[in-house]
């Protein structure tokens, strides 16, 4: 339902915008787009959602919450990025958060 929700949004403001839906003339473009659209959308959110189904809430909060730590760090390994100071900050905000978390968890059990 949320990708449809999104799918649709987005065309509807497409046909708003000045120039109107301009369509990919490349294959390889049309390519990418339904290898994104299917794999890296629909099947990745069906498998969280299938995953989430086995977890306690606090797990899935847990991962959620790194999900953006496991994006930047695989986009260092894979595309070789270099991450700012900024970037550091914000990984050590999060690991930081997670921990407190845990340790008043931990205190309140």
């Amino acid at each position: 339902m949320q990708m449809l929700t999104l799918a649709a949004f987005a065309g509807a403001v497409s046909l708003l915008a000045d120039h109107g839906i301009q369509l990919p003339k490349q294959l390889v473009s049309w390519g990418a787009i339904l290898f994104c659209g299917i794999f890296c959308s629909s099947v990745a959110f069906w498998l969280q959602a299938r995953a989430q189904q086995h977890l306690g809430a606090f797990q899935v909060a847990m991962i959620l919450m790194l999900e953006p730590v496991f994006a930047t760090l695989l986009t260092c390994g894979v595309l070789g990025e270099q991450l700012s100071t900024q970037a550091y900050i914000g990984i050590a905000m999060i690991i930081g958060a997670i921990a407190i978390i845990n340790t008043r968890l931990k205190t309140l059990t």
